[in-house]
């Protein structure tokens, strides 16, 4: 049989095997604000925490650089691009997060913070070179100082073999912080990087949000979801369902601010096969400005689990992207991204794909599902 597996850029996301990796940044998605005169606020007040899982177990973070059994270990956290004045990321090896110490007055308003990490799995083998990213901004204050921030307690629902979800499993909140005048709240959900989909009100169904809480110290509410006064947000496991491997729930401002949370399936794993390692790389970043830029090629990686080695031949690569599930390119040569007409990647061998800043209109979710005999 073959294994399968599948990857959004920069997401490590398995689907069955013995050993199943899934990794995830509790922030993704920061915005600081700034003052009139220039000066950036509550610097001290961001930290990204690296999370990693082995089937349904919880990774141990290496705290003395041995990297035993098991553990993971951050290796690196820089800028991707010119991050003029951001000051530089300090890692704490205590617990695997990562901090900005002070931001100056910059020239770029909008930085990826790429963060390395290597992890030995439960049967001794290590792999080197993972990548997960974060994306920082500075907003003014005044008219464009909107700020929607999204901050789960968790990002994990755990499964099975088979990807059966466990009973009894609690919701994951999603507390919910806002700065100046967002205007009403919008909602937005997508299932396994397709694209977004409406929701006005709560259910427990598949690709739903469960509830809402209006004074963060109530109990859970459902029916229609508040325009306002939201405090936090409740995502079941049946909103992810049995069939799909994340769910991502984003809240927009009528008058500006958006953020959006991914939440990810923790498969145990069987007794076949040995599980895929799959991550999409970029060459040059993941942010574009003012839509233009140097153009970015995607790269995905597939690597064994078991022996850590990446794994090159054997590999079908089916690409799809979030604003319209499939993904077309110019030929299957240059694989140029284009907006619909051209070649559709489908079950080939596309390792890689070019994206220029034309294909992203505000945000696009790029994702790659493999397939190794």
């Amino acid at each position: 049989m073959a294994r399968v597996a599948s990857s959004e850029l920069t997401l490590i996301d398995v689907t069955d095997g013995t050993n199943p990796v899934v990794a995830f940044l509790t922030n993704e998605n920061h915005s600081f604000s700034q003052t009139e005169s220039g000066t950036v606020n509550n610097v001290a007040g961001f930290v990204t925490q690296l999370i990693v899982y082995e089937g349904q177990t919880q990774a141990n973070y290496d705290t003395n650089n041995s990297l035993a059994n098991g553990e993971f270990r951050i290796t690196a956290a820089n800028y991707v691009e010119t991050a003029t004045n951001w000051g530089t990321p300090v890692i704490n090896h205590t617990n695997g997060s990562v901090t900005i110490p002070s931001i100056g007055a910059i020239t770029e308003k909008q930085v990826t913070l790429e963060i390395t990490f290597s992890y030995k799995n439960s049967l001794g083998n290590i792999t080197t070179g993972l990548k997960k990213s974060c994306t920082l901004s500075v907003l003014q204050q005044g008219a464009g100082g909107l700020v929607i921030d999204l901050a789960p307690n968790t990002q994990i629902f755990t499964a099975d073999a088979n990807g059966v979800l466990d009973s009894g499993q609690s919701d994951i909140i999603i507390s919910v912080s806002t700065q100046g005048s967002v205007g009403n709240f919008s909602y937005s959900t997508s299932l396994n990087g397709a694209a977004f989909v409406s929701k006005t009100s709560t259910a427990t169904t598949v690709g739903n949000i469960s509830g809402y809480d209006n004074d963060d110290s109530g109990a859970k509410l459902t029916g229609a979801l508040p325009s306002s006064n939201l405090a936090r947000l409740f995502i079941s496991s049946s909103n992810l369902g049995n069939s799909n491997n994340t769910l991502t729930v984003k809240l927009t401002g009528a008058n500006g601010g958006a953020d959006f949370i991914t939440i990810y399936k923790a498969v145990k794993g069987d007794t076949g096969a040995h599980a895929l390692i799959v991550v999409i790389e970029s060459n040059n970043g993941t942010v574009f400005k003012n839509s233009a830029g140097s153009a970015k090629v995607l790269t995905c990686r597939v690597y064994d689990a078991n022996t850590g080695s990446e794994i090159t031949s054997g590999v079908t690569y089916t690409w799809s992207r979030s604003s319209s599930s499939n993904l077309y390119v110019n030929n299957t040569t240059a694989r140029l991204v284009q907006s619909s007409a051209g070649v559709l990647l489908t079950a080939g061998n596309y390792p890689t794909i070019t994206v220029g800043p034309e294909d992203v209109a505000t945000t696009e979710r790029f994702s790659c599902t493999v397939s190794v005999a």
